[in-house]
């Protein structure tokens, strides 16, 4: 199951792995600044904010599309990297099971899984400014063992708009600047920089029996940029790596348990660019990110018109920036939430949920959400209130 939060103030641009680099999903919505790492072969346009595949969110507000057009893609049958065609679609309030970043809503999409025992695919890109692409997937089943592995390299050249820096005059009667052409200068500086990223997925799976699945995960991203050491004193790196376990217990066929811990933990560091002949004088770390998330959530259909949902979630976030010269800052953050989703009648269904939270620093929040939805024909009416609570950053 995939499932895409969006939040009407945003728009979400996902191109192969993410090159954003905000994470989203706490209890109290606050964001993380991290790598989206997980997520290739999926590329897709929207007004959204969050997407999620295994348990797992990504934050990334890029470019300008509208959510009909990503509802298209959808319906379109999008096919998300081995996991299949997608089989249903939609959408509705969401902020009280997922926190401010659904405060717009949520789209779940449920995919059919692959059925093959081994499925090996890969695909191969190059352009002009030696833009490069490589992405290998494997993924294994073999009676109650799951195994799903991703690489992708991504790179590219660094290439300037004009070799000449342009130069300025300034009027001495007016004190207005104007261009003068007569002394602009040759410059090494790029519009666009070279760099490269690596990114490495793996899930394993393993089915106990028919009603518990066990699962873990883990990647790892890195990526930095190389500029000219005649213009530039250093390039940028980035470095994340993850880890992840869950389990999933089926209580009987209409209901059941989902338990998840999840951590993220980011570096960002300058790597300093020598000229020919000086010392290297190393790398220096302005960022560290360490974030930790464990949720346990029940899922309970009561009949066939309704589904109730209640959980818990607890984070944990550890910051070390030199540049706004923090050194090991702590918060966590606790939820609990529920949210009754009921078919009143045929073409009529509400949406009631309320998320409580509380922060280590700004205590006590409740955010609660309803949306009410009909269908008349071709058409859909639908009218929602949501609140939401994001820490500030």
């Amino acid at each position: 199951t995939a499932e895409l939060l969006y939040d009407q103030r945003h728009i979400l641009s996902l191109s192969s792995f993410c090159p954003s680099e905000l994470r989203g999903g706490t209890p109290g919505g606050s964001s993380r600044q991290s790598p989206c790492t997980s997520f290739p072969h999926l590329s897709f346009h929207g007004c959204a904010g969050v997407i999620g595949i295994q348990s797992q969110q990504c934050k990334c507000f890029t470019s300008v599309q509208t959510f009909q057009q990503l509802q298209t893609l959808f319906q379109l049958g999008i096919e998300l990297f081995g996991l299949g065609l997608f089989r249903h679609c939609h959408h509705g309030a969401a902020s009280a099971l997922y926190g401010s970043d659904a405060i717009g809503g949520v789209i779940n999409i449920i995919t059919d899984d692959a059925k093959n025992v081994m499925q090996v695919s890969s695909d191969t890109r190059y352009g002009s400014k030696g833009r490069f692409s490589e992405a290998v997937n494997a993924d294994f089943n073999r009676g109650k063992f799951g195994s799903y592995t991703s690489y992708q390299r991504l790179q590219a050249d660094g290439w300037q708009l004009n070799a000449l820096e342009a130069a300025y005059a300034t009027d001495k009667e007016t004190k207005r600047k104007y261009r003068n052409p007569e002394k602009d200068k040759a410059t090494d500086k790029e519009a666009s920089t070279a760099f490269y990223s690596n990114t490495v997925n793996q899930r394993f799976t393993y089915a106990v029996n028919d009603r518990l699945t066990l699962g873990i995960r883990g990647t790892y991203y890195n990526w930095e940029n190389d500029r000219p050491a005649s213009v530039y004193k250093y390039n940028m790196e980035h470095e994340t790596y993850t880890y992840g376990a869950g389990a999933k217990y089926m209580i009987n066929k209409s209901a059941y348990i989902d338990a998840d811990f999840y951590s993220d933990n980011f570096t960002s560091r300058y790597d300093s660019v020598s000229k020919p002949g000086e010392a290297s004088r190393g790398k220096d770390t302005r960022k560290k990110v360490h974030y930790y998330n464990g949720s346990l959530k029940g899922i309970f259909k009561l009949g066939q018109a309704q589904k109730f949902s209640v959980g818990m979630e607890y984070v944990k976030e550890t910051l070390m920036s030199a540049t706004d010269d923090l050194d090991g800052e702590n918060m966590y953050t606790m939820a609990l939430f529920l949210q009754d989703e009921i078919r009143l009648w045929k073409n009529f269904q509400a949406v009631v949920g309320l998320r409580y939270i509380y922060n280590e620093f700004f205590k006590n929040y409740a955010t609660p959400n309803v949306a009410l939805s009909y269908k008349w024909g071709d058409l859909n009416f639908r009218a929602s209130y949501a609140s939401g609570f994001r820490t500030p950053t």
